[in-house]
């Protein structure tokens, strides 16, 4: 694979991470207390998030295993999306 294969699958990780952080955070600012689903919603968002995080970081552990010039620390700040706040 060559640097821009890398940086592809970052960028779609990346997108796809920011998507589930937006969600998550529409859904709590969007929270009431007397609202039902509200706070499964935001646990859904951020479960999605996280699986997504364990995913990027086993791609980086295997890109590294079969690319001795991988560079797992800059892969995986590529795959960060930027901090938004949504209120």
């Amino acid at each position: 694979m060559t640097k821009k294969h890398f940086e592809l699958i970052a960028s779609v990780l990346k997108k796809h991470l920011a998507y589930c952080d937006e969600q998550a955070q529409r859904a709590a600012a969007d929270f009431t207390p007397n609202r039902e689903g509200g706070r499964a919603a935001i646990t859904r968002w951020n479960e999605r998030e996280k699986a997504l995080q364990a995913v990027t970081a086993s791609l980086a552990a295997e890109f590294e295993g079969v690319n001795p010039n991988f560079n797992q620390s800059r892969f995986l700040k590529a795959c960060q999306p930027e901090v938004v706040e949504y209120k």
